[in-house]
């Protein structure tokens, strides 16, 4: 058997342990992410001696965060690959400074915010095409240095497990096959590919990690990566299993409606279910999220006593965790304050501090009681928890009349300075869906008072 002949079958039994049924190769699409290099050049070289032409769709991403002479050069290389052996192929451009965009937004490195915008595409593109997979180009190597990566970043269970090989339509059928034999099989077919210059970049771990470390460690320790390959079979066995618990969990009490799942039940879980009742209840509501390990095990460490009298409550970026009525919540909070606003939210009553000062916070039949001590505002039918914040441009408020005004127009005609705009407090429930705003309390500034009479919603 030639060196060509090996690495297919390798590839065609990479491709079945991901799903793919060679037999029904003809009547499906099969999308392939190319960008160029030896990885997903040998990825499109061997789907094209396993499966007809016509099933293979490619897509190359111009991420343009690399003077343009490279990046154009990556994709038009791929065009022309595929245009000799016969394939379709699709280029997705990136805007110039959206990678840097996404990155700010994200508060995340330019590596994951070009990763985040490359799957949006090809999650777009699948979905234009139906394909039926979605081939990675993803290695050995590849997956030894992720599971590296991750553990000197303290990452635990799945994630310590390394890549997927199958997630959705998405498959990696050379997970198993390592990057010299990816390269002696383009080699051996006169096949050439295109290196990104930013792979040697040693600002960025993963760079360090391929470059200076795996390459110290396989002269120290001969053979390590055959044992950190098995450990990850071993940790995915146990992860496996302590999943399997977890859902088991959840049909015995079930997360609710409103995202929220029984704190007595909670507390009496292992912390390893409680782990991932936190990751959970986040992942119903904002996917993209990266909790730290950290706030994660602050939250799994909450006191019990949080059910009688201390409402525990926690925020990291715009998503709140909190701990009412016998339940931990997890939520969204709309929209993100400017640098000069504040924002607080309110479990229990008690004595909260803000710009305008001291405020005595207490509920008593429904009915919420503001006070400073000079000035007192009530506001019916609230329910803990409710927030005190700045007001923002897009807020808006129910008027007698059942319409709407934006704040910023009321502020406009009560005259209030743009200095003073930032410190009146803005009382928004969180009792239903709409979280609406309940009142302004202008008061404090010698302004007037305006209070929502006759809102209603479910209490949770």
């Amino acid at each position: 058997m030639t060196l060509v002949e090996d690495f297919d079958n390798k590839f065609r039994k990479g491709m079945e342990v991901c799903g793919f049924d060679f037999s029904a190769a003809n009547n499906c699409i099969v999308a392939a992410g190319v960008s160029g290099g030896a990885d997903s050049i040998s990825l499109l070289t061997s789907l094209s001696h396993c499966l007809p032409l016509s099933s293979i769709k490619v897509i190359t991403v111009n991420h343009n965060i690399r003077p343009e002479v490279e990046t154009c050069g990556d994709a038009d290389f791929v065009v022309s690959y595929c245009k000799k052996l016969g394939v379709d192929c699709f280029v997705h451009e990136i805007k110039r400074g959206d990678v840097d965009r996404v990155a700010k937004e994200r508060n995340a490195g330019i590596e994951e915010a070009a990763r985040y915008l490359r799957y949006e595409a090809f999650g777009a593109f699948a979905k234009k095409i139906d394909a039926s997979f979605f081939c990675l180009a993803h290695n050995r190597n590849d997956q030894i240095e992720t599971v590296v990566m991750r553990f000197l970043q303290g990452s635990g269970d799945k994630a310590a497990s390394g890549i997927n090989l199958k997630r959705d339509i998405f498959i990696r059928p050379l997970l198993y096959i390592s990057r010299k034999d990816i390269e002696d099989y383009l080699i051996k077919q006169n096949i050439s590919w295109r290196t990104d210059k930013t792979n040697f970049d040693l600002a960025m771990l993963r760079n360090r990690i391929r470059n200076s470390l795996v390459p110290s460690l396989n002269k120290l320790v001969p053979g390590w990566d055959k044992s950190v390959l098995s450990g990850v079979e071993k940790n995915n066995q146990d992860s496996d299993f302590i999943d399997s618990a977890f859902e088991k969990v959840l049909l015995k009490n079930p997360i609710s409606a409103d995202n929220g799942f029984s704190y007595e039940s909670f507390c009496a879980l292992h912390l390893a279910i409680r782990r991932r009742i936190v990751y959970r209840l986040v992942n119903n509501i904002k996917k993209d999220i990266r909790l730290p390990f950290g706030i994660v095990n602050e939250i799994c460490h909450w006191p019990e006593s949080a059910l009688q009298k201390e409402k525990m409550h926690i925020e990291i970026s715009d998503v709140r965790l909190f701990v009412w009525n016998n339940y931990l919540y997890a939520d969204i909070i709309k929209e993100k304050l400017s640098d000069c606003g504040f924002l607080q939210t309110v479990c229990s009553d008690g004595i909260y501090d803000l710009p305008i000062g001291n405020v005595s916070v207490s509920i008593s039949n429904d009915e919420l009681s503001l006070s400073n001590g000079i000035f007192e505002i009530n506001v019916q039918n609230m329910r803990y928890p409710f927030v005190m914040r700045t007001f923002q441009n897009s807020d808006t408020i129910k008027t007698a009349s059942n319409g709407e005004r934006q704040l910023s127009k009321i502020f406009s005609s009560w005259h209030v300075s743009e200095e003073n705009r930032w410190k009146i407090a803005v009382i928004q429930e969180l009792q239903t869906a709409s979280q609406n705003i309940v009142a302004i309390w202008g008061k404090t500034l010698g302004y007037s008072d305006w209070i929502v009479k006759d809102w209603s919603g479910e209490v949770k």
